[in-house]
């Protein structure tokens, strides 16, 4: 019974994802921007990683 309701609820999710992909050209768009500023933040990444190994 409650997988029944489980993917009655998926269908509006499903739904709702045509409007999320619409607006996600608009952020593709300015992943460009981001995807350059993200070089920073990539090379800002490794020492969270090396922390990372400390806190594992």
């Amino acid at each position: 019974m409650n997988s029944e309701v489980g993917v009655w609820n998926s269908e509006v999710d499903v739904w709702n994802l045509k409007i999320g992909v619409r607006n996600l050209k608009v952020d593709v768009w300015n992943l460009e921007v981001g995807a350059y500023n993200s070089k920073v933040s990539v090379r800002n990444s490794e020492v969270g990683a090396y922390n990372s190994k400390v806190g594992l």
